[in-house]
């Protein structure tokens, strides 16, 4: 496998800090393989599913979304929402709830679906005959939440959580209507800087899109975090979620990069068969990009 020999000149401080080209240092730094990826190549890597549910950035989630308090006040608010919203914008509405006992459990729930045409979800089921429409998603996970604002199908979302860490990296992007008694999500914990400019380089050498279904993208991103492990950066996997999501990485990818990361930080490191593809250079390239964008009051050492 043939490699890009590492030289010893020293990165300037270019765009490519901010949006993820790979720029003529990089490619000194890791294989020339990744850096020739062709989008017929790229297209062949991922499934219908994954492509099915990405959604172009510039159009990402602008469409009404609304987060409620727990228990039956949140609830009846999210309906009077929905309700609402339907008439105005048309579509049948979704419910997904985490099980079907939840609505015979929940009055407010039972009347409205008795009362209206609407289709009912749980996590895992096969995707529903449900052409689009407004969605209230009760009680649901993190992953769920933004694979729903990822369907295409969505035209407006509420959530109605019960673990406020579970709405915090899709509230960043949505920045949803506060009902009734809800209140504003806690911000999203970010990456460090170094390991920010490593998720930006990542980003830049996978294919599109950034799903990491292919085994080759999914060895990048191991690779990429392990040099990160073992320089003792620290990225946890909720801050790699709520960086992805917010840098065009569909749910899906979102999610498997968080798990990747989770592993890392937890200290179950995945094997890379061969040993690490790239140099371990690449982290000076990270740390003269995190100086330029974020100056040395940010850039702290390694826990």
């Amino acid at each position: 496998m043939t490699e890009v020999v590492a030289t010893s000149e020293t990165p300037t401080r270019d765009a490519t800090a901010r949006t993820g080209a790979i720029s003529g240092e990089d490619t000194r730094l890791i294989r020339a393989e990744d850096i020739r990826r062709t989008p017929p190549e790229d297209t062949r890597r991922t499934s219908t599913e994954d492509m099915r549910r990405t959604s172009p950035t510039a159009k990402r989630w602008r469409f009404p979304s609304a987060v409620t308090s727990p228990g039956d006040d949140g609830i009846a608010a999210a309906v009077t929402w929905l309700t609402a919203t339907t008439q105005r914008s048309g579509g049948t509405p979704m419910l997904r709830v985490p099980h079907a006992s939840a609505i015979s459990a929940c009055a407010v729930l039972r009347n409205f679906v008795d009362r209206n045409r609407v289709v009912v979800t749980c996590p895992g089921d096969p995707a529903p005959a449900w052409r689009r429409g407004a969605v209230l998603a009760v009680d649901p996970e993190r992953d769920d939440i933004a694979e729903l604002a990822d369907d295409p199908r969505t035209d407006a979302l509420c959530v109605t959580p019960t673990r406020p860490a579970d709405v915090v990296a899709w509230a960043a992007i949505a920045d949803p209507a506060l009902l009734g008694d809800a209140t504003t999500p806690a911000p999203p914990s970010a990456p460090d800087p170094i390991p920010t400019q490593a998720m930006i380089t990542l980003s830049g050498m996978l294919s599109r899109p950034l799903t990491l279904a292919s085994a080759s993208d999914h060895r990048d991103a191991t690779a990429i975090l392990d040099i990160l492990y073992r320089a003792g950066h620290r990225c946890t996997g909720a801050a790699a979620y709520s960086w992805a999501l917010a840098n065009d990485w569909p749910a899906v990818g979102a999610r498997r990069l968080a798990e990747l990361a989770d592993a890392f930080d937890n200290g179950r490191i995945p094997a890379l068969p061969g040993g690490n593809p790239f140099r371990l250079a690449v982290l000076e390239l990270w740390r003269t990009r995190a100086f330029a964008v974020g100056g040395p009051e940010r850039i702290g050492a390694p826990d």
